[in-house]
């Protein structure tokens, strides 16, 4: 009975750390596992652009996604071979109104969703840039815009662990 209930408690602790991060996606799984979630996707041999700061490296990319009524693209990232974060990103050359425009939507779907965002911020020098944070259980997702006038606009929204492992022993 004991052996049993040891076996059910390290159950009970894999699943709690297992957490969806995005989609089908959960925090840790492998790339064979990702590519089953998502078959009609394609594996990617990264080059050094295709590195994050954590050093987590794109692996995978499943086929783009409509947000609101943007196209994003899907990339899978790991480090030490599992799934770290997962990236959505949205180009197009609607400019900085526009991009504006697309980044509100994308952020008023996330507050239906998550609630209100942990930190926002805005500027407007040389470029139009925002930023939205929010942490949802275990996983934090980042949207961010940049943008460029007259036709440059980039949406970047990532799911990830990062902030709650940095903050594990707070």
């Amino acid at each position: 009975m004991r052996a049993f209930f040891v076996i059910y408690l390290a159950a009970c602790v894999q699943i709690a750390q297992a957490g969806v991060l995005w989609g089908k996606a959960e925090s840790g799984a492998s790339l064979d596992e990702i590519a089953k979630l998502y078959p009609e996707g394609r594996r990617i041999v990264p080059t050094e652009k295709q590195r994050m700061a954590n050093g987590a490296t794109l692996g995978y990319e499943a086929p783009k996604v409509s947000v609101r009524g943007a196209e994003f693209e899907v990339a899978f990232y790991f480090l030490q071979e599992t799934l770290d974060t997962v990236g959505l990103s949205h180009k197009s050359q609607e400019g900085a109104h526009g991009c504006g425009l697309t980044f509100e939507s994308v952020r008023e779907g996330l507050r239906a969703k998550y609630g209100q965002e942990l930190s926002a911020k805005g500027s407007h020098r040389i470029a139009a840039m925002r930023s939205a944070v929010w942490q949802h259980q275990q996983t934090t997702i980042q949207l961010n815009m940049i943008a460029f006038d007259p036709d440059d606009c980039n949406i970047y929204l990532n799911y990830g662990t990062g902030l709650a492992k940095a903050s594990e022993n707070l």
